[in-house]
């Protein structure tokens, strides 16, 4: 099912359009050849896997089982690629020192993973094939065969170590619960859409746009739909290499923050408030192509759209601030400026509309200050002779009103 609706703003000529549509996922089962090496085929396709769904490196121990008795190896995956290849190593017992060691590849194909290794040391000219599946906290279990005195067979589980689930391009850490941390910069093949209830803890990383929008609900970096209690915090977006995006798109949500957030070189929005109830502090939007931050409530859209601006903003490289299209509309449109960071002009592109600019910090001449220039700072000036004195002794005297 698909929620959508359209705005157009006559002014610039163009059409916005900020929609909902369920996501699905499929997946090809793979199968597993022996040998020395690892390889992979298709069953029953020539098209290529999917891509990794899981981070599988680090550190693990391994419980096999065979014919009821339990044999915990370590094992160690490192280098996965964007194809989900990696290396692996091991060995047992777990902890040292190996009685018997091993090596191989691996390979994560959506949820899918596969191991092939050759034991170097205990039984040279053994080799097992493993292959198994990623559950949801990021634990791995299978089956696995090998070739030792004729033909064995078991299953296998991970006791400690976890992986790592890939959003769209980009691994993040899940095992704190209602907490996505982003491990390492990275570049979004598509919208990477926040549940409920989530925290996306940037770790002071970049998302870098790497697609184009190819449809309504695929048209932003980060997406905000239909949820509540979402908070995305220390990180920047960089749309340079984007098309046709918003940097966050929230939609008919509540309860949002974005705190301490950049958003640099976007297409269109850096960030969308569309019927959402949004609180932003200390956040930074640069060369937006359309507006540092809309709000507005679209056609169809029957919740009111709310920006507070609770914490310092930094918008002064964007030459729209923060954009109100119709003051006048129900439901309402509405900007909560708690510090008076901004000042406005209604009827600026179309009638009805509202444009906030962001003040200067501090006045850098005497002139600014004149008339009632000195309102004009986001520096809380008590009258102009108190701006004036402070441009006089080069902001040693500082205002009247703190």
């Amino acid at each position: 099912m698909k929620l959508h609706y359209k705005k157009y703003t006559l002014a610039r000529g163009v059409e916005k359009i900020k929609t909902r549509t369920a996501v699905v996922l499929s997946a090809i089962t793979l199968a597993v050849g022996s040998g020395a090496g690892m390889s992979f085929a298709l069953l029953g396709t020539t098209h290529a896997a999917p891509p990794p769904a899981w981070n599988a490196n680090g550190t693990y121990t391994i419980d096999f089982e065979y014919l009821g008795g339990h044999y915990v190896h370590d094992a160690m995956v490192s280098g996965q690629n964007a194809t989900g290849d990696s290396t692996v190593s091991g060995g047992y017992p777990a902890g040292g020192p190996y009685a018997y060691a091993w090596n191989g590849a691996a390979n994560v194909s959506s949820n899918t993973v596969m191991l092939a290794v050759d034991y170097t040391v205990g039984a040279p000219g053994t080799h097992m094939d493993m292959t198994g599946t990623v559950a949801p906290d990021g634990s791995m279990s299978g089956t696995w065969t090998d070739n030792f005195g004729g033909s064995r067979a078991g299953t296998w589980t991970t006791a400690t170590g976890h992986a790592t689930p890939i959003v769209n391009g980009c691994n993040f850490d899940e095992s704190v619960p209602g907490v996505w941390t982003l491990l390492a910069d990275c570049t979004a093949t598509a919208e990477i859409n926040v549940p409920t209830s989530t925290t996306l803890d940037g770790a002071n990383h970049t998302i870098t746009a790497g697609f184009a929008k190819t449809d309504n609900s695929n048209n932003a970096v980060l997406g905000v739909i239909s949820d509540a209690n979402v908070t995305i915090e220390n990180l920047t977006i960089n749309g340079v290499g984007g098309t046709n995006l918003h940097g966050i798109n929230t939609y008919v949500s509540t309860n949002v923050h974005v705190t301490n957030v950049t958003v640099n070189d976007i297409n269109r929005i850096a960030i969308n408030v569309n019927g959402s109830d949004v609180t932003v502090s200390n956040v930074k939007t640069t060369n937006s192509g359309w507006e540092g931050i809309d709000v507005d409530s679209g056609s169809g859209v029957i919740t009111p759209s709310t920006l507070n601006v609770n914490g310092p903003m930094d918008q002064f490289s964007d030459a729209r601030d923060i954009y109100v299209d119709s003051t006048t509309k129900v439901p309402a449109s509405t900007v909560n400026d708690t510090l008076g960071q901004y000042t406005f002009q209604n009827n600026v592109f179309q009638a009805g509309d509202r444009l906030y600019t962001e003040k200067a910090l501090v006045p850098t001449s005497k002139d600014q200050c004149m008339g009632n220039g000195w309102k004009n700072f986001q520096a809380n000036f008590k009258n102009q002779g108190d701006c004036v004195s402070f441009v006089a002794t080069g902001g040693k005297n500082q205002p009247a009103v703190h």
